[in-house]
């Protein structure tokens, strides 16, 4: 009788032992987690900076080349080019974050988009117009760096403001 309740005794305490294992393991990979998405998180914000700062240095030391803009593999430079178009017909541009979600390699940012215009944008004429529409990103983080984002954003909104299109609601 004795032997086995020293063995009932001996499994009890394995099993709390493994359990004990696998529950701090666990614990330490949902803590790696969430010191990574802090940590992409920071990298995403450090994007919407350098981009508010127009700092192209600071956009290349947190970018990946090639870079990925929605699926579609691009230069570093040329991802660049087009920022600084942004940058040349809306000098005044700013990203403002609203929100902000991290998870894993991913971290998406709502933000609105802040600007006026200067001279013309893609031909049609931007001068003194104001604009002020809301962007979702959606970065991927790869070592350490921004690989990849994927954007929607209110597009229409963005060309109504701009006059280029009219709205598509009736007018009281």
């Amino acid at each position: 009788m004795k032997e086995q309740k020293t063995t009932s005794h001996l499994f009890k305490t394995i099993y709390t032992l493994i359990f004990g294992l696998v529950f701090i393991a666990s614990s330490c990979q949902q803590a790696d987690r969430e010191t990574a998405a802090s940590q992409n998180e920071e990298l995403a914000m450090q994007y919407i900076e350098a981009y508010n700062e127009q700092d192209r240095t600071a956009l290349e030391a947190i970018l990946t080349d090639p870079f990925f803009t929605s699926g579609e593999e691009v230069t570093l430079d040329s991802f660049l080019d087009l920022i600084e178009g942004y940058w040349s017909t809306f000098p005044d541009i700013t990203l403002e974050p609203t929100h902000i979600v991290g998870a894993d390699e991913h971290v998406t940012i709502r933000l609105e988009f802040i600007a006026t215009g200067s001279g013309e944008f893609l031909g049609h004429e931007a001068e003194g117009k104001e604009i002020n529409v809301s962007e979702i990103f959606l970065f991927v983080v790869r070592n350490g760096q921004l690989a990849e984002y994927w954007y929607n954003w209110d597009e229409l909104g963005f060309w109504m403001q701009l006059g280029v299109v009219e709205s598509p609601y009736p007018q009281e």
